[in-house]
């Protein structure tokens, strides 16, 4: 089955049939010219995914009988949530493409003193998250990563969460392997990378006095968007995921 197409349905399934539309019927019909017969993945966005064969494509709609339905069993064990702050052109797009594929929970992007790129739009949003939903697709994910409105840095830092927390800066002594290592066992983990131009000093003191350990990953610094991509596959490591 895991060859088959792969498609979303975001408001889900039920029943005996799906119906698609819009985007995902063009695709389905004039790109990848199914036809009726035609086995298909059809996932929820959060988890779910039905097996189905084509019975009809008509009048821009592709219809399809579901023959199971199951969880889609990919995803890791643990719930990782990133905190990259906002970088300029597409950097930002590769960024949030690779967490995906990395088995991202949920991204919140945050405006912090050095982000050069500063504007969002519910446009932008819009394509970010067409860009999520087609890496789900192609790395074989059923659920879609959370994405999230733009948050100043300081209003998300004070944010209270459940979980672990923790902040990478190339000032910090701390490594991520240790950090982990002392956190015990959880299964939500909460992220911070930086921008362009890294950090301030202020905003390492607002991390300080607000208890979040600062780590380290390693003494070579990494672009802002290597960074998460580097804390994710840390943390898969670290719990055994990968």
């Amino acid at each position: 089955m895991g060859d088959m197409p792969r498609f979303f349905l975001l408001e889900g399934f039920s029943g005996g049939e799906v119906v698609l539309e819009g985007d995902e019927a063009r695709h389905a019909a004039q790109v990848l010219r199914l036809k009726a017969g035609d086995a298909l993945t059809i996932s929820d966005g959060v988890g779910r995914e039905a097996h189905c064969r084509v019975t009809d494509i008509t009048h821009g709609r592709v219809r399809a009988a579901i023959e199971s339905v199951s969880e889609n069993g990919v995803e890791p064990g643990i719930k990782m949530c990133f905190y990259p702050s906002l970088s300029k052109g597409e950097r930002f797009s590769w960024t949030i493409q690779k967490l995906c594929e990395l088995g991202a929970w949920e991204i919140t992007p945050i405006l912090s003193d050095r982000c050069v790129a500063r504007e969002w739009s519910e446009q932008k949003a819009n394509r970010y998250r067409r860009i999520l939903m087609e890496s789900a697709k192609q790395c074989g994910r059923a659920r879609i990563p959370a994405l999230n409105a733009l948050e100043p840095f300081d209003e998300c830092v004070r944010r209270q969460r459940t979980g672990v927390t923790l902040f990478c800066y190339e000032g910090a002594r701390g490594s991520l392997k240790a950090a982990l290592e002392s956190a015990g066992d959880f299964d939500e983990i909460h992220v911070f990378t930086g921008p362009e131009g890294g950090y301030t000093l202020g905003e390492a003191e607002l991390i300080r006095e607000s208890g979040i350990p600062s780590v380290s990953l390693g003494k070579i610094i990494l672009r802002c968007e290597t960074a998460p991509l580097a804390a994710a596959a840390a943390v898969l490591y670290a719990c055994g995921q990968m």
